[in-house]
């Protein structure tokens, strides 16, 4: 089972034990503002990690679980070994988590055979735009709409 840390943070792998929590974080509106796709019942959690546990197994999906002093903090993942996620619990913002955990994420890829990193946000999300060059991604190009993206977006990108 792949640990990783982040200054103060622990990133894990996703546990089953943690669908309670995700249910409390994503009745926060901007966790739902924010995500494409919403976690609202204990029987959603229990699915969404499961689909985080699946993708470890498969190798299409590295989620880690981001926990403060054993309290879920955020998530960040890599899926196909490219495209970096990620998301901050409301009682966790503001401390530099997603960066922190972002920039470990990042090593951790470009370290296990990834050679780019792509990270992508709506234009008007400017605290992703921080975490973005908080954590090494240079912006190289603003995205048109298109689907599954409904409004514009950055494009940051992340080498090794």
């Amino acid at each position: 089972m792949t640990t990783l840390t982040a200054e103060g943070l622990v990133l894990r792998q996703w546990e089953d034990s943690d669908a309670a929590a995700l249910v409390a974080i994503y009745r926060d509106p901007a966790m739902r503002r924010w995500v494409r796709v919403p976690v609202t019942t204990t029987e959603e959690a229990t699915a969404w990690v499961a689909a985080q546990q699946e993708g470890w197994q498969t190798g299409n999906r590295h989620s880690f679980a981001v926990v403060d002093d054993e309290r879920l903090v955020g998530c960040v993942v890599v899926k196909r070994r490219v495209e970096v996620g990620y998301w901050t619990a409301a009682h966790a913002r503001g401390r530099d988590v997603a960066s922190r955990g972002v920039r470990a994420l990042a090593d951790w890829a470009l370290g296990n055979g990834a050679t780019t990193l792509e990270l992508r946000h709506q234009t008007d999300n400017a605290a992703s735009c921080r975490v973005a060059e908080k954590s090494g991604f240079l912006l190289k190009e603003t995205l048109p709409a298109t689907p599954p993206w409904p409004l514009p977006g950055h494009l940051h990108v992340r080498t090794s």
